[in-house]
Protein backbone atom coordinates (compact mmCIF):
# COMPACT_ATOMS: atom_id res chain seq x y z
CA UNK A 1 0.00 0.00 0.00
CA UNK A 2 1.17 3.77 -1.00
CA UNK A 3 1.14 6.47 1.78
CA UNK A 4 1.42 9.74 1.14
CA UNK A 5 1.58 12.68 3.16
CA UNK A 6 0.55 16.23 2.08
CA UNK A 7 2.69 19.23 3.09
CA UNK A 8 1.13 22.50 2.29
CA UNK A 9 3.65 25.63 3.11
CA UNK A 10 1.88 28.67 3.32
CA UNK A 11 4.85 30.44 5.41
CA UNK A 12 5.95 29.94 8.72
CA UNK A 13 5.45 32.33 11.58
CA UNK A 14 5.62 31.71 15.24
CA UNK A 15 3.42 29.56 16.34
CA UNK A 16 2.48 26.38 17.64
CA UNK A 17 -0.08 25.59 15.11
CA UNK A 18 2.59 25.27 12.66
CA UNK A 19 4.86 22.93 14.55
CA UNK A 20 1.66 21.05 15.26
CA UNK A 21 1.39 20.16 11.27
CA UNK A 22 5.40 20.00 11.12
CA UNK A 23 6.05 17.25 13.11
CA UNK A 24 3.06 15.15 12.34
CA UNK A 25 4.49 15.00 8.44
CA UNK A 26 7.63 14.31 10.15
CA UNK A 27 6.71 11.90 11.86
CA UNK A 28 4.74 10.51 8.66
CA UNK A 29 7.90 10.76 6.57
CA UNK A 30 9.69 8.73 8.97
CA UNK A 31 7.15 5.98 8.76
CA UNK A 32 7.39 5.06 5.63
CA UNK A 33 4.90 8.03 3.98
CA UNK A 34 6.26 10.11 0.99
CA UNK A 35 5.86 13.57 1.47
CA UNK A 36 4.02 15.37 -1.17
CA UNK A 37 5.24 19.05 -0.85
CA UNK A 38 3.38 22.14 -1.99
CA UNK A 39 4.88 26.20 -1.63
CA UNK A 40 1.66 28.73 -1.73
CA UNK A 41 1.92 31.16 -4.28
CA UNK A 42 1.92 34.62 -2.62
CA UNK A 43 -0.24 36.55 -4.79
CA UNK A 44 -4.06 35.60 -4.39
CA UNK A 45 -4.48 36.05 -7.94
CA UNK A 46 -1.76 33.33 -8.48
CA UNK A 47 -3.64 30.71 -5.83
CA UNK A 48 -6.66 31.06 -8.00
CA UNK A 49 -5.48 30.93 -11.53
CA UNK A 50 -2.81 27.90 -10.90
CA UNK A 51 -4.48 26.00 -7.94
CA UNK A 52 -6.51 23.16 -10.13
CA UNK A 53 -3.05 22.69 -12.48
CA UNK A 54 -0.92 22.96 -10.01
CA UNK A 55 -2.71 20.27 -8.02
CA UNK A 56 -3.73 18.07 -11.03
CA UNK A 57 0.17 18.17 -11.41
CA UNK A 58 1.17 17.65 -7.79
CA UNK A 59 -0.74 14.59 -7.49
CA UNK A 60 -0.84 12.69 -10.90
CA UNK A 61 1.19 9.55 -9.38
CA UNK A 62 -1.15 9.06 -6.58
CA UNK A 63 -2.86 5.60 -6.22
CA UNK A 64 -3.25 2.78 -4.48
CA UNK A 65 -3.28 4.11 -0.88
CA UNK A 66 -3.88 6.12 2.06
CA UNK A 67 -3.57 10.09 1.14
CA UNK A 68 -2.91 12.41 4.53
CA UNK A 69 -4.49 15.89 4.57
CA UNK A 70 -3.59 18.31 7.55
CA UNK A 71 -7.37 19.90 8.11
CA UNK A 72 -7.77 23.19 7.79
CA UNK A 73 -5.54 23.87 4.85
CA UNK A 74 -5.32 27.87 3.71
CA UNK A 75 -8.57 27.70 1.20
CA UNK A 76 -11.78 25.85 1.62
CA UNK A 77 -12.22 26.16 -2.28
CA UNK A 78 -8.36 24.36 -2.38
CA UNK A 79 -9.73 21.95 0.33
CA UNK A 80 -12.50 20.55 -2.44
CA UNK A 81 -10.82 21.16 -5.41
CA UNK A 82 -8.37 18.04 -3.46
CA UNK A 83 -10.71 16.16 -2.59
CA UNK A 84 -12.60 16.00 -5.79
CA UNK A 85 -9.14 15.18 -7.21
CA UNK A 86 -8.26 12.47 -4.75
CA UNK A 87 -11.39 10.75 -5.27
CA UNK A 88 -10.73 10.14 -8.58
CA UNK A 89 -7.70 7.58 -8.08
CA UNK A 90 -7.61 4.53 -8.15
CA UNK A 91 -8.13 2.99 -4.76
CA UNK A 92 -6.83 5.92 -2.46
CA UNK A 93 -8.40 6.65 0.84
CA UNK A 94 -8.40 10.18 1.84
CA UNK A 95 -7.59 10.62 5.40
CA UNK A 96 -7.64 14.06 7.27
CA UNK A 97 -6.06 14.80 10.56
CA UNK A 98 -7.72 17.56 12.31
CA UNK A 99 -6.11 20.38 13.42
CA UNK A 100 -9.17 22.79 14.32
CA UNK A 101 -13.24 23.21 12.99
CA UNK A 102 -13.78 26.46 12.99
CA UNK A 103 -17.76 25.24 13.38
CA UNK A 104 -16.74 24.47 17.11
CA UNK A 105 -15.05 27.96 17.10
CA UNK A 106 -15.45 31.27 15.29
CA UNK A 107 -18.50 29.81 12.92
CA UNK A 108 -20.51 28.09 16.28
CA UNK A 109 -23.14 31.04 15.50
CA UNK A 110 -23.29 30.85 11.57
CA UNK A 111 -25.07 28.40 10.88
CA UNK A 112 -24.79 28.28 6.96
CA UNK A 113 -20.64 28.54 7.30
CA UNK A 114 -20.47 25.68 9.59
CA UNK A 115 -22.48 23.29 7.68
CA UNK A 116 -20.52 24.32 4.58
CA UNK A 117 -17.62 22.93 6.76
CA UNK A 118 -19.28 20.11 8.13
CA UNK A 119 -19.98 19.26 3.90
CA UNK A 120 -16.99 19.53 3.24
CA UNK A 121 -15.42 17.33 6.00
CA UNK A 122 -17.92 14.76 5.42
CA UNK A 123 -16.31 14.18 1.64
CA UNK A 124 -12.94 12.41 3.33
CA UNK A 125 -13.51 9.03 3.70
CA UNK A 126 -11.28 9.29 7.44
CA UNK A 127 -11.11 11.78 9.82
CA UNK A 128 -8.76 11.86 12.56
CA UNK A 129 -10.42 13.44 15.31
CA UNK A 130 -8.92 14.85 18.93
CA UNK A 131 -10.83 13.16 21.26
CA UNK A 132 -14.15 11.49 22.31
CA UNK A 133 -16.08 14.93 22.97
CA UNK A 134 -14.75 15.95 18.97
CA UNK A 135 -16.34 12.79 17.75
CA UNK A 136 -19.25 12.31 19.63
CA UNK A 137 -19.96 16.01 18.30
CA UNK A 138 -19.44 15.53 14.42
CA UNK A 139 -21.33 11.82 14.56
CA UNK A 140 -24.60 14.45 16.29
CA UNK A 141 -23.80 16.80 12.82
CA UNK A 142 -24.46 13.76 10.79
CA UNK A 143 -20.82 14.01 9.52
CA UNK A 144 -20.51 10.69 7.73
CA UNK A 145 -16.87 9.98 7.58
CA UNK A 146 -15.56 7.48 9.82
CA UNK A 147 -14.35 9.34 12.98
CA UNK A 148 -10.91 7.99 14.98
CA UNK A 149 -9.64 9.29 18.19
CA UNK A 150 -6.28 10.67 18.35
CA UNK A 151 -6.67 11.17 22.32
CA UNK A 152 -3.43 13.24 22.10
CA UNK A 153 -1.14 15.41 19.90
CA UNK A 154 2.19 14.19 19.38
CA UNK A 155 5.04 16.54 20.10
CA UNK A 156 8.37 16.03 18.47
CA UNK A 157 11.48 17.24 20.91
CA UNK A 158 14.94 16.81 21.12
CA UNK A 159 15.36 18.25 24.66
CA UNK A 160 16.32 16.10 28.15
CA UNK A 161 12.89 16.10 30.18
CA UNK A 162 12.45 18.32 33.30
CA UNK A 163 14.08 16.57 36.01
CA UNK A 164 12.04 16.19 39.35
CA UNK A 165 13.25 18.79 41.90
CA UNK A 166 11.95 20.78 44.51
CA UNK A 167 10.47 23.53 41.92
CA UNK A 168 6.99 25.01 43.02
CA UNK A 169 6.23 27.58 40.00
CA UNK A 170 3.20 26.85 37.60
CA UNK A 171 4.23 27.13 33.57
CA UNK A 172 1.85 28.96 30.94
CA UNK A 173 2.87 28.75 27.58
CA UNK A 174 0.57 30.20 24.86
CA UNK A 175 -0.44 33.99 23.37
CA UNK A 176 -1.24 35.97 25.80
CA UNK A 177 -3.40 38.09 24.25
CA UNK A 178 -6.41 35.99 24.56
CA UNK A 179 -5.67 34.69 27.95
CA UNK A 180 -6.94 37.31 30.07
CA UNK A 181 -7.48 35.53 32.92
CA UNK A 182 -4.37 35.88 33.66
CA UNK A 183 -4.87 39.82 34.89
CA UNK A 184 -7.19 38.73 37.34
CA UNK A 185 -5.65 35.20 38.72
CA UNK A 186 -4.39 35.46 42.52
CA UNK A 187 -2.80 32.62 43.78
CA UNK A 188 0.22 32.23 45.79
CA UNK A 189 1.73 29.03 44.11
CA UNK A 190 4.18 30.93 41.60
CA UNK A 191 3.56 31.06 37.86
CA UNK A 192 5.71 31.71 35.05
CA UNK A 193 4.37 33.20 31.86
CA UNK A 194 5.88 32.34 28.13
CA UNK A 195 4.53 33.90 25.01
CA UNK A 196 3.69 36.44 22.68
CA UNK A 197 1.64 39.82 23.48
CA UNK A 198 1.59 39.91 27.20
CA UNK A 199 -0.35 42.19 28.99
CA UNK A 200 1.15 45.46 30.85
CA UNK A 201 0.44 44.47 33.99
CA UNK A 202 0.05 40.91 36.05
CA UNK A 203 -0.35 40.54 39.56
CA UNK A 204 2.39 39.59 42.10
CA UNK A 205 2.46 35.96 41.85
CA UNK A 206 2.96 35.75 37.80
CA UNK A 207 6.20 36.66 36.32
CA UNK A 208 6.81 37.05 32.57
CA UNK A 209 9.72 35.24 31.04
CA UNK A 210 9.14 36.44 26.63
CA UNK A 211 9.20 34.02 24.30
CA UNK A 212 10.83 31.68 21.81
CA UNK A 213 10.73 29.87 18.91
CA UNK A 214 8.16 26.72 19.36
CA UNK A 215 11.01 24.13 18.47
CA UNK A 216 12.84 26.17 21.12
CA UNK A 217 10.55 26.59 23.83
CA UNK A 218 10.68 23.44 25.80
CA UNK A 219 13.83 23.75 26.73
CA UNK A 220 13.04 27.14 28.43
CA UNK A 221 10.36 25.46 30.40
CA UNK A 222 10.98 24.98 33.78
CA UNK A 223 7.75 23.66 36.37
CA UNK A 224 6.09 21.40 39.11
CA UNK A 225 3.08 21.90 36.13
CA UNK A 226 1.64 23.08 33.39
CA UNK A 227 -1.36 25.01 33.36
CA UNK A 228 -4.02 24.27 30.28
CA UNK A 229 -6.76 27.39 30.67
CA UNK A 230 -8.40 29.68 28.69
CA UNK A 231 -10.98 32.63 28.16
CA UNK A 232 -11.56 35.62 30.84
CA UNK A 233 -12.32 34.36 33.42
CA UNK A 234 -10.57 32.35 36.45
CA UNK A 235 -14.28 30.74 37.94
CA UNK A 236 -14.70 28.68 33.95
CA UNK A 237 -12.97 28.45 31.30
CA UNK A 238 -15.28 30.83 29.19
CA UNK A 239 -15.48 32.62 25.71
CA UNK A 240 -14.70 31.81 22.47
CA UNK A 241 -11.31 29.92 23.23
CA UNK A 242 -12.61 28.74 26.64
CA UNK A 243 -15.39 27.08 25.26
CA UNK A 244 -13.41 25.34 22.54
CA UNK A 245 -11.64 23.45 25.17
CA UNK A 246 -14.64 21.22 25.47
CA UNK A 247 -13.83 20.08 22.13
CA UNK A 248 -10.31 20.72 21.14
CA UNK A 249 -6.94 19.14 22.31
CA UNK A 250 -4.21 22.21 23.01
CA UNK A 251 -1.06 21.71 21.38
CA UNK A 252 0.31 23.46 24.67
CA UNK A 253 -0.56 20.14 26.76
CA UNK A 254 1.36 18.20 24.53
CA UNK A 255 4.62 20.28 24.96
CA UNK A 256 4.11 19.78 28.93
CA UNK A 257 3.95 16.58 28.81
CA UNK A 258 6.41 16.01 26.19
CA UNK A 259 9.31 17.28 29.02
CA UNK A 260 7.50 15.26 31.38
CA UNK A 261 6.16 18.10 33.18
CA UNK A 262 2.35 17.26 34.82
CA UNK A 263 -0.76 19.46 34.37
CA UNK A 264 -3.39 21.20 35.57
CA UNK A 265 -6.75 21.48 33.43
CA UNK A 266 -10.24 22.47 33.41
CA UNK A 267 -12.50 19.44 34.57
CA UNK A 268 -14.66 20.33 31.60
CA UNK A 269 -12.05 20.43 29.30
CA UNK A 270 -11.93 17.41 26.43
CA UNK A 271 -8.58 16.52 27.70
CA UNK A 272 -9.51 15.64 31.22
CA UNK A 273 -10.27 12.61 30.88
CA UNK A 274 -6.97 11.55 29.24
CA UNK A 275 -5.23 13.39 31.73
CA UNK A 276 -7.25 11.29 34.59
CA UNK A 277 -6.88 8.04 32.87
CA UNK A 278 -2.85 8.56 32.62
CA UNK A 279 -2.96 10.02 36.03
CA UNK A 280 -0.72 13.10 33.90
CA UNK A 281 -2.32 15.83 36.31
CA UNK A 282 -4.84 17.13 38.34
CA UNK A 283 -8.19 18.39 37.53
CA UNK A 284 -9.77 21.66 39.18
CA UNK A 285 -12.98 23.38 38.28
CA UNK A 286 -12.06 27.17 38.62
CA UNK A 287 -7.96 28.70 39.40
CA UNK A 288 -8.78 29.33 42.99
CA UNK A 289 -8.33 25.49 43.46
CA UNK A 290 -4.66 25.66 42.32
CA UNK A 291 -3.35 26.46 45.73
CA UNK A 292 -5.17 24.04 47.17
CA UNK A 293 -4.45 21.18 44.99
CA UNK A 294 -0.98 21.73 44.59
CA UNK A 295 -0.24 22.00 48.41
CA UNK A 296 -2.26 18.66 49.44
CA UNK A 297 -0.45 16.28 46.90
CA UNK A 298 1.94 14.24 48.30
CA UNK A 299 5.75 13.85 47.03
CA UNK A 300 4.77 9.54 46.49
CA UNK A 301 1.96 11.09 44.56
CA UNK A 302 3.26 13.52 42.47
CA UNK A 303 6.52 11.53 41.39
CA UNK A 304 4.03 8.75 40.15
CA UNK A 305 2.35 11.70 37.87
CA UNK A 306 5.73 12.84 36.66
CA UNK A 307 6.81 8.90 35.87
CA UNK A 308 3.46 9.02 34.01
CA UNK A 309 4.09 12.03 32.41
CA UNK A 310 7.56 11.24 31.07
CA UNK A 311 5.99 7.63 30.15
CA UNK A 312 3.52 9.27 27.63
CA UNK A 313 6.04 12.57 26.80
CA UNK A 314 7.94 9.62 25.49
CA UNK A 315 5.19 8.12 23.42
CA UNK A 316 4.93 11.89 21.87
CA UNK A 317 8.13 12.44 21.17
CA UNK A 318 7.89 8.79 19.11
CA UNK A 319 4.84 9.82 17.21
CA UNK A 320 2.97 7.00 18.95
CA UNK A 321 -0.10 8.54 19.18
CA UNK A 322 -0.81 9.64 15.19
CA UNK A 323 0.55 6.33 13.87
CA UNK A 324 -1.99 4.54 16.08
CA UNK A 325 -4.60 6.49 15.16
CA UNK A 326 -3.98 6.00 11.10
CA UNK A 327 -3.53 2.06 11.61
CA UNK A 328 -7.29 2.14 12.77
CA UNK A 329 -7.61 4.58 9.54
CA UNK A 330 -6.37 1.32 7.52
CA UNK A 331 -8.75 -0.96 8.44
CA UNK A 332 -12.09 1.17 8.64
Amino acid sequence: MNKYVLNVDAGTFNSAGVKAKTDITKILVNNGYEKIDYFVPKSKIMRLLTAKIMWHKKLATVKNGIFVFQYPMYSRFVTEELIKIISKRKNVKSVAVIHDIEALRYLKDDAHSSQKELDILSQFDVLIVHNRAMKNWLNDKGVTANLVDLEIFDYLNDFPMIELRNQENIIFAGNLEKSKFLTKLHINTPLILKGPNPDKDYPNNISYEGQHLPDELPKFLNGKFGLIWDGDSTDTCDGIFGEYLKFNNPHKTSLYLSMGIPVIIWNQAALAPFVEENNVGIIISSLDDIDRAVNKMSDIDYRAMKSNAERVGKQMRGGEYIIKALQKSFVM
